[in-house]
């Protein structure tokens, strides 16, 4: 599998380098054209003209020979690549007859036949490709290598947190019509809008060490369930209106 991806990696630079000469050859051809034009106009004087067509020549050159050099190597890459391939259809078919002669039981001979056959259609692919750098032309010939991939590839999304703001409010206005009823119960005020302040439950001392239940302020305690629930009953009914986008 390393050697796999270095491989990999070195056809990817040697792509690249393929192409920028192909691009640097193309670009000196260009001026050499242009430098040709304008000698024909009478634009630019001999000396000129020689001094800078000398130049680009010297420039093309240099850059044919980095495309020779490149595409020596790939040569040379391309001749491993298929010695692998026949390695490996060899070893796929010894394999099969390991298989035939029951040496190898069918779950062992299944697994190593789809990595052989796995390998032989990378070693195809990075020979189709190989072959299609060495018989470039031109810039235009050459496609850019993909990294290979080793399976799909998951997008990891973090999901968005919506508030179901009627089901908090539905919720709240039934725990405060709940909670608010027993503790109206339970505590009642001293006075409505009296100058004594606090909450003191209704169970009374009746003397003799024994409490009674005893209803302090009935009225007082009618208009708190009303109070509070009419608040509970005004979140419910809000929570039913607003709905979840």
């Amino acid at each position: 599998m390393v050697m796999s991806n270095v491989k990999e990696g070195k056809m990817a630079s040697q792509n690249k380098e393929l192409m920028s000469a192909f691009m640097k050859r193309d670009e000196t051809q260009g001026y050499i054209s242009n430098l040709e034009k304008l000698r024909g106009d009478g634009s630019v004087t001999e000396e000129s003209y020689q001094a800078m067509k000398a130049e680009y020549n010297n420039r093309l050159t240099t850059t044919e020979k980095q495309i020779a050099e490149i595409k020596v190597q790939l040569s040379n890459e391309l001749q491993l690549r298929r010695n692998d391939l026949m390695a490996y259809k060899t070893e796929l078919e010894k394999l099969g007859t390991k298989f035939k002669v029951g040496e190898l039981p069918i779950e062992k001979y299944r697994a190593s036949d789809r990595k052989l056959r796995l390998k032989i259609q990378g070693i195809e692919s990075d020979i189709s490709q190989l072959e299609t750098l060495i018989s470039a032309k031109s810039s235009a010939d050459i496609v850019e290598l993909s990294p290979k991939r080793e399976g799909p590839q998951l997008e990891l999304t973090v999901p968005r947190v919506e508030w179901d703001w009627g089901r908090l409010l539905r919720r709240l206005g039934i725990l405060i019509c709940v909670v608010g009823t027993i503790v109206a119960v339970l505590f009642v005020p001293c006075q409505v809008l009296g100058t004594t302040v606090g909450w003191h439950p209704i169970w009374e001392d009746t003397g003799f060490g024994t409490r009674a239940y005893s209803f302090i302020n009935t009225t007082t305690l009618i208009l708190e369930l009303v109070i509070i629930n009419i608040v509970g009953a005004a979140l419910i009914f809000l929570g039913f209106r607003l709905r979840p986008r």
